[in-house]
């Protein structure tokens, strides 16, 4: 857990909350102040079966719960699987999962997102993420995402993400 967490919070001070050239703007406005701010939680799951009791017994007081995973131990269609039911059980209580596995390439605006090493799964309140997005659309983030990516990050998520999709372009 302890190199899992320095190397997440690194990637997200080194990479996340600087200037992407490529991408013309910060991969996530957002991050660098919820781990300086003390904000995030984090979790380690050794196996499906971490994650399954998280999921049963799902408890955190700040904006992010951050649970981390070893790709090796826990595959990507596993993932893909506990994030769809989790989802489908939180989500109408007002909290989403969103997943980061290094084995599935995930882009926006063109560029790769993974942290690479770790797979890891973000779970936010709903309403925040959504108010987040809405704001980021106004001002023009996702302009230059694709379709894909933009449904893959925001549309997918709610009645009032795909409210925001009406502001892009």
């Amino acid at each position: 857990m302890k190199d899992f967490k320095t190397e997440m919070s690194n990637w997200i001070l080194d990479w996340v909350s600087v200037f992407n050239k490529d991408m013309q703007q910060i991969p996530c406005p957002f991050a660098r102040k919820a781990l300086l701010d003390g904000q995030v939680d984090w979790r380690f799951a050794e196996t499906i079966e971490d994650l399954e009791k998280l999921r049963q017994n799902l408890y955190f007081d700040r904006e992010i719960l951050i649970v981390g995973f070893h790709p090796a131990m826990i595959g990507v269609e596993q993932v893909c699987d506990f994030v769809d039911r989790f989802n489908a059980d939180y989500m109408p209580k007002g909290i989403v999962a969103l997943d980061d596995h290094p084995y599935e390439k995930q882009t926006a605006a063109g560029v790769e997102m993974n942290q690479g090493k770790w797979g890891w799964i973000g779970i936010q309140r709903l309403d925040k993420l959504d108010k987040a997005s809405a704001m980021l659309t106004k001002k023009g983030y996702y302009d230059n995402w694709s379709d894909d990516e933009f449904k893959d990050v925001v549309s997918w998520r709610h009645e009032e993400s795909r409210r925001i999709v009406s502001y892009r372009k």
